[in-house]
């Protein structure tokens, strides 16, 4: 069963572990893949940071963790978010398909209700969807359920910056508008 789509305004419902207190969830469940970053109060700036900023993704995969890394807004902009979704996927993936680019749904959420407060679509090269999607199935291989994966990958991530992740990704995608669309790293 896949996540229903998201909607500003309106609480996600997820399937599978709760999402932590604050940090991502990248969802690989359906057609169009969606990152859900959990704020504890998200500031109006975090929120504009999201939806419109500058968005650096990357694909982190060494040592048998692997993870989206991913950046909103300016490197020196005080309310840049910055976070690290453990790459986990269990039950159905839709395979990316041949098209040369896919949009990816980002959602911000305050921590609290898990109440969407922003919402921004981007497009991902087929090549970093695919690189994911292989990445998250070795990690789905490796655990018994999608809470010890979760689990055993937010411990290993606590020692990796999202500038470190970023800096050693094995595929990249930038973003430097809302309406531009990502090219390969």
């Amino acid at each position: 069963m896949s996540t229903p789509p998201f909607t500003v305004g309106r609480p996600v419902l997820l399937d599978g572990p709760p999402p932590p207190l604050e940090g991502a969830r990248l969802l690989l469940d359906g057609p169009v893949p969606r990152l859900l970053v959990v704020y504890h109060e998200p500031t109006p700036e975090e929120i504009a940071a999201v939806q419109l900023g500058r968005a650096d993704l990357g694909l982190y995969h060494r040592d048998g963790v692997a993870a989206l890394a991913a950046r909103f807004g300016e490197p020196t902009d005080p309310a840049r978010v910055e976070v690290l979704a453990p790459l986990v996927l269990f039950g159905r993936s839709v395979d990316p398909g041949p098209p040369a680019l896919r949009t990816a749904q980002v959602a911000l959420c305050d921590a609290a209700r898990l109440l969407v407060r922003s919402l921004r679509s981007v497009s991902l090269p087929a090549a970093f969807l695919h690189a994911a999607r292989c990445a998250s199935r070795v990690q789905t291989a490796r655990f018994a359920s999608a809470a010890a994966a979760v689990r055993a990958h937010e411990a290993a991530l606590r020692a990796l910056t999202v500038p470190d992740a970023l800096r050693c990704a094995v595929a990249r995608a930038h973003l430097r508008g809302p309406r531009t669309a990502l090219a390969n790293g």
